[in-house]
């Protein structure tokens, strides 16, 4: 067999099969078609040798070579991302000078990659970096307070300060898995736990607070938080449920077994992820600070949320759209 044979994009459609088990949720994550997925699939075994999916179980499942071909292509890809992530650093070595801000979201996990890779790769670059709300950090930028901010964005941003899209990250339901109450009940303020609301003055709140408002749900207003650890540890131990995103849940990961994650009974919502870039940026230090950390979000957060939630693989994802 010749490895060479082996695309980097079959590859890709594998690891995200072998978590959905879907060829229709595969297709639509990849942007392909549900016949080029198969066929895909199809050329894999071929060229291995090997069954990788039993398509005869229903749902389908990874046979025990699958099983074995997912976990090493997993770590492979991770590698060859890594490099991506450190080749593309190349394209900052014009930069003398770098304000970044950044949610505290991505503070336990992103950010310190992404620092160490500018300290590493570029030691000459002036950086200085902040953590502030995504309010605060869009306008920073508008001031050209910061050269790029990572934030969220929410309709009424505007987008002539977005400079690339980055993440999708879809609300979800967290509630105490030592109680035995539906979400109905807890959105109808009868489970006996009080809401857990996020800061009203911060966008994640707000947001949250008008889509409630917009289904026709009024929740006592008994607490409100800044931190994630603190809504997160109050729900494992049953003191409360809150709605948040699958980037907090990985900043919150010591309380993930003590809690259950699903999907709102109510309409879909999320909020983007995005780098946004001072007026007159320079567009190529704004790619490649997306495509770095386009590749760190796969590794801290999608990967891991994506193997421990799988329901969630059509509505967590990129959204590489530049603007």
């Amino acid at each position: 067999m010749s490895y060479s044979k082996l695309s980097l994009q079959a590859l890709e459609m594998f690891e995200v099969l072998s978590r959905s088990l879907s060829l229709q949720k595969t297709a639509q994550t990849m942007g392909l078609s549900i016949s080029s997925v198969s066929h895909h699939l199809n050329r894999l075994e071929d060229e291995l040798g090997v069954r990788l999916i039993d398509r005869a179980h229903r749902p389908m499942v990874l046979t025990p070579a699958g099983q074995n071909f997912s976990a090493r292509i997993e770590e492979g890809l991770r590698h060859i991302r890594l490099a991506q992530s450190e080749t593309a650093i190349g394209g900052l070595y014009q930069a003398r000078q770098l304000r970044i801000g950044v949610i505290e979201d991505f503070e336990g996990n992103i950010v310190p990659d992404l620092v160490i890779k500018l300290a590493q790769n570029l030691p000459r670059l002036k950086l200085t970096l902040r953590t502030h709300p995504s309010h605060e950090a869009i306008s920073l930028v508008e001031s050209r307070g910061l050269n790029l901010a990572i934030a969220a964005r929410n309709q009424g941003t505007d987008q002539r300060h977005v400079a690339h899209d980055l993440l999708r990250d879809p609300f979800v339901m967290v509630t105490p898995k030592s109680l035995a109450a539906d979400n109905d009940t807890y959105l109808g303020d009868a489970a006996g736990v009080p809401f857990l609301r996020y800061n009203l003055q911060h966008q994640i709140g707000m947001q949250i607070e008008a889509h409630l408002k917009r289904n026709g749900i009024a929740l006592a207003n008994r607490h409100e938080f800044d931190s994630n650890q603190s809504i997160m540890g109050l729900i494992a131990h049953a003191q409360g449920w809150t709605i948040t995103t699958p980037v907090v849940l990985m900043r919150t990961q010591r309380f993930l077994d003590d809690v259950n994650v699903t999907p709102l009974p109510l309409a879909a919502f999320a909020r983007t992820i995005s780098l946004f870039a001072e007026p007159e940026h320079n567009a190529e230090t704004a790619l490649v600070i997306a495509t770095l950390l386009r590749r760190l979000m796969q590794t801290h957060i999608l990967d891991p949320c994506l193997r421990r939630y799988p329901w969630l693989e059509d509505r967590l994802r990129h959204s590489d759209q530049a603007a």
